[in-house]
């Protein structure tokens, strides 16, 4: 025969587990969220170094002050600010990616692009002359 209450004391005994146990997981939903979250900075900084390779073996680069153009492998390229990413045309390689604006200028031999995001303006040399 069954024990009455013991259902309610069974009860209670797992929403008591329940609250105990809730804290500490939502405390690693944290931190794993906190984890994974996408670096932006850091992918910018992989996005330049990929883009000075290329320019390293290119030639006839030429600043405009909303694209960059130059001959890579044989081929006209340009680099430009399309909706809300920079690209590398022809094709759609995606060198930095929401951008609200970007422009580029030459500078003391120098060629730089000026993007901004998040209200954040950054300047990064891409290539220098040879």
């Amino acid at each position: 025969m069954r024990r009455r209450g013991s259902l309610t004391a069974e009860a209670i005994l797992a929403l008591f587990a329940a609250a105990v146990t809730l804290p500490a997981a939502v405390s690693l939903c944290a931190s794993l969220a906190s984890i994974a979250k996408f670096d932006e900075q850091l992918q910018d900084e992989l996005a330049l170094q990929q883009l000075q390779r290329i320019l390293m073996i290119s030639y006839d680069i030429e600043a405009e002050e909303r694209e960059l153009r130059f001959t890579y492998q044989g081929q006209d390229r340009r680099l430009l600010q399309v909706n809300d990413h920079v690209i590398l045309q022809p094709g759609t390689m995606i060198i930095f990616a929401d951008t609200e604006d970007a422009y580029f200028r030459e500078e003391d031999g120098t060629v730089r692009i000026v993007y901004r995001r998040d209200g954040i303006t950054y300047e990064k040399t891409v290539a220098s002359a040879p």
